[in-house]
């Protein structure tokens, strides 16, 4: 499948970030699953990469859509704000 315009990319870019939110939280219920040490290692280690995914996914997201930096950038200062009205 070629994407035909920079919007199937960007909408492509955002399912990848679905997919890899939604693996980070499966691997982490199997973590919390489970006592024995290799799995969790394993699972860890494969989570942990998926997370690094996550922050590819966003940053190749900004690239083809600058705006998302200024949307992402309006939900840290709100969620700041919030944190100020709870310490």
């Amino acid at each position: 499948m070629k994407f035909e315009n920079k919007q199937q990319l960007i909408a492509a870019i955002r399912k990848d970030i679905i997919g890899e939110l939604e693996a980070i939280i499966q691997y982490t219920a199997h973590l919390n699953a489970t006592d024995e040490p290799l799995a969790k290692a394993v699972w860890t280690q494969i989570r942990d990469e998926e997370r690094v995914h996550v922050g590819e996914l966003l940053t190749l997201l900004t690239y083809y859509e600058p705006s998302e930096i200024e949307t992402l950038a309006a939900g840290e200062k709100e969620v700041k704000e919030i944190m100020e009205t709870i310490r």
